[in-house]
């Protein structure tokens, strides 16, 4: 059996529990908070993906969107009937053009160039030579020849669109604004020959209309780069010399994460910056819009979610703490009162009543002890008055009963049974109490019960199941039960409490100095008209001599002051069955083997209509 503290040292398992439980909530909100934390810094990072991500892409689509309309344009004027006449008439032709078919076809580039603002100009080169254009497009150096442009022999036997990024064009007599150029071949569909081509250059206002609904902040760059990652366009527009912009350029040129054609997002190191790339890559024109923005904005977020989790965590922690700290108080107080209430027992005053102010476990705890107090003081009341009246018999009968009650519920075994729920809750949960508790309750009400004087089988097997489930827990599993009841015999009738006091024997005189795990057995059966059990434990047993003794005990029923601790639970069941049964044959016997185990077998007759026969 573990040793137990002294009475003054309660209040340091009530220290305890409140360090524990303390201890407890403390990991709780760490943990929360932390996983919290966690959570938002990565639903941040996310967020930040997912904007930046939209971001490049809503950007991409909307440029090629615009370039697909540009194509359109060309579109319209490469199928237009008499605009492809006219090119096939003057196809091989060194003749002028009249006057009558350029303006068809200027006419024709004007409604193109009217349709949109961003157009710079549109012209269109015939293969004889002559360039047709609109008086509002820049005017033409007069010896410039498409033919003599490098990227004309790269897309000259092309039949797709050709797009040249952000440049100044040094064909315009005296415009020098930078454009980005379209450029598209019509061929003959019957020779398959190049007949003219069409070239539309478009400004810069198609990339600031892009950009001008954009909420963009200092920290956050947007490029557009064409497919030889040469720069079209940023948020502050095409020359980014001498700014933060250009070094962010360099970087991405040098980068080998944004030659990588899988990647999409990356960290980079920056002038001392950590800055989340995020790009898109058009299928369309191979194009590259590219996302930049610095970490530090994204850890001022972050700093700010990790200060609002410490200031609630604090928050919680605090107002647990203080709910713990009164509710342990609380809690405790009731419990004090009940441990005092159990040492007055202790010392002889049943008279004394503890107040039930809860409907929990502890309140029914109390009302049973209050009523076991009752049952105890009308019974020593009627002990002392049968013995002024000198009716042996009678006080026989009563003082077996008292003393069976006294020995095997008394205020003594309960007030350690409460120190054993308070150890036990040192080192179990709430569940494992409660169950404990229940048990006790269990015990108290059946044996204070005096109206019922016969149990079921069944009910007294309850009965030491739920004393066994107190021990067990209070010897930390010091021993195991097995139980063996022929279920034909669960609705006989026997007196109330003949079972529990011989397995208590088997413990404290059989297991507890045993030294190791011990093993109890428990058994019922019928033999005839005869209903028999058997408490078996493989405990330290007895010698002959102390065998000898504490049979003679049981057959004279001496009950005198000195009678063996071990023989008093024995004697009383003993004494109880004789008075029942009024039979000599019916009782204990006992059986034991020193450091083998003792053996307790019980006799009891039984009559007809199943119940044990009584007075």
């Amino acid at each position: 059996m573990k040793k137990r503290g002294k009475p003054g040292h309660k209040r340091k398992f009530q220290t305890k529990l409140v360090c524990a439980s303390l201890l407890c909530t403390l990991i709780a909100v760490l943990v929360t908070g932390v996983g919290m934390y966690i959570v938002s810094i990565r639903s941040v990072d996310q967020v930040a993906y997912d904007m930046s991500t939209k971001l490049v892409r809503q950007v991409s689509m909307n440029l090629d969107d615009n370039l697909s309309q540009m194509e359109a344009l060309i579109y319209s004027i490469e199928i237009d009937p008499k605009t492809i006449e006219i090119f096939e008439k003057y196809e091989m032709d060194s003749q002028p053009v009249s006057l009558d078919d350029e303006y068809i076809v200027r006419d024709k580039l004007r409604q193109g160039e009217y349709s949109r603002r961003d157009i710079h100009g549109v012209y269109v080169f015939g293969k004889n030579g002559f360039v047709y254009y609109n008086s509002t497009s820049p005017s033409l150096k007069r010896e410039y020849c498409i033919e003599q442009e490098k990227w004309f022999t790269q897309m000259e036997d092309s039949n797709s669109l050709y797009i040249l990024g952000s440049h100044v064009p040094n064909r315009y007599l005296l415009d020098k604004t930078p454009v980005v150029t379209l450029v598209k071949n019509i061929r003959n569909l019957k020779t398959g020959q190049r007949m003219a081509t069409i070239l539309v250059d478009v400004n810069l206002e198609l990339f600031r209309r892009l950009y001008q609904n954009m909420d963009l902040t200092e920290e956050q760059y947007l490029l557009i780069m064409d497919a030889d990652n040469q720069l079209i366009y940023s948020n502050i527009g095409t020359d980014i010399s001498g700014t933060v912009y250009e070094g962010f350029y360099q970087r991405l040129l040098d980068s080998e994460a944004f030659q990588e054609e899988d990647r999409r997002y990356f960290v980079e190191n920056i002038s001392d910056k950590n800055i989340y790339v995020n790009y898109h890559k058009s299928e369309k024109t191979g194009w590259k819009v590219v996302s930049g923005i610095d970490i530090k904005t994204l850890t001022n977020i972050s700093g700010n979610i990790r200060m609002f989790t410490i200031l609630l965590m604090v928050m919680t922690g605090t107002v647990t703490a203080v709910l713990i700290i009164m509710i342990t108080y609380h809690l405790f107080r009731k419990l004090d009162q009940l441990k005092n209430g159990m040492r007055q027992v202790k010392a002889g005053d049943y008279k004394v009543q503890i107040p039930v102010s809860s409907e929990d476990e502890i309140g029914d705890l109390c009302e049973n002890f209050n009523s076991m107090n009752r049952q105890l003081n009308y019974l020593i009341n009627t002990v002392n008055r049968l013995e002024q009246e000198k009716k042996e018999g009678m006080i026989k009968a009563a003082k077996a009963e008292l003393d069976a009650l006294q020995a095997q519920i008394n205020p003594h075994f309960i007030y350690n049974t409460l120190e054993s729920i308070s150890m036990m809750a040192e080192l179990n949960d709430d569940e494992e109490t409660q169950k404990m508790a229940n048990a006790l309750g269990k015990l108290i009400r059946i044996s204070i019960n005096r109206g019922i004087p016969l149990v079921t089988v069944a009910e007294e097997v309850e009965h030491v199941k739920s004393y066994l489930l107190i021990q067990k827990i209070r010897f930390d599993d010091l021993f195991e039960v097995v139980i063996h009841m022929d279920n034909r015999i669960l609705d006989y009738k026997i007196p109330k409490l003949i079972l529990q006091p011989l397995v208590e024997n088997s413990i404290y005189h059989g297991l507890e100095l045993k030294g190791s795990k011990g093993l109890i057995e428990i058994s019922g059966w019928s033999e005839g008209k005869d209903l028999r059990f058997c408490i078996h434990d493989n405990g330290i047993g007895m010698n002959p001599e102390t065998l000898k003794m504490v049979r003679e005990r049981i057959q004279s029923n001496d009950l005198e002051e000195g009678s063996s601790p071990r023989s008093i639970g024995l004697i009383n069941v003993h004494q109880r069955i004789k008075l029942y049964a009024h039979d000599n044959q019916y009782g204990l016997s006992i059986d034991s083997v020193l450091n083998e185990g003792t053996r307790i077998t019980v006799r009891l007759p039984v009559k007809e209509c199943g119940e044990v026969s009584v007075s």
